[in-house]
């Protein structure tokens, strides 16, 4: 497992070497924001990163809000709350439907290190040729 794992290392280190081109393509979305000035101030001002921001005010506020609620005041919600609002359920659901998955696929795996190997080198190679061939 060690050697497996040292050559998928080895690989990640120096696959750029082989996507030379890959600069060329990167070349013209980072034209604009050089330094590193330009790129802060292109976060801070993205529309994104002020939902991301609401979105955590929110939840803090909600969290606040639910810590000084008493479940006495409100039963129905407080049965909602230690059911999981539902997300539980979706959440076994996905687990479910992922482990037929898994299930149902295994029968594909041989188990053999070479063909995993050759599985992760063609589909290297044919990635590289899809940027190549767009290039």
């Amino acid at each position: 497992m060690r050697i497996s794992l040292a050559l998928l290392a080895l690989g990640t280190l120096t696959t750029w070497l082989l996507a030379g081109s890959l600069e060329r393509l990167l070349t013209p979305c980072l034209a604009s924001a050089c330094t590193l000035e330009a790129m802060v101030s292109r976060v801070v001002t993205a529309a994104s990163t002020f939902i991301a921001l609401a979105a955590i005010v929110a939840g803090i506020a909600g969290w606040w809000w639910w810590e000084r609620q008493s479940y006495s005041r409100s039963p129905m919600l407080a049965r909602a709350a230690a059911s999981g609002f539902g997300f539980e359920w979706i959440n076994r659901r996905i687990v479910a439907v992922t482990q037929g998955t898994a299930s149902a696929l295994r029968a594909l795996q041989t188990g053999q290190l070479n063909w995993n190997v050759a599985g992760i080198v063609g589909g290297l190679v044919l990635v590289l040729a899809i940027l190549m061939w767009r290039a």
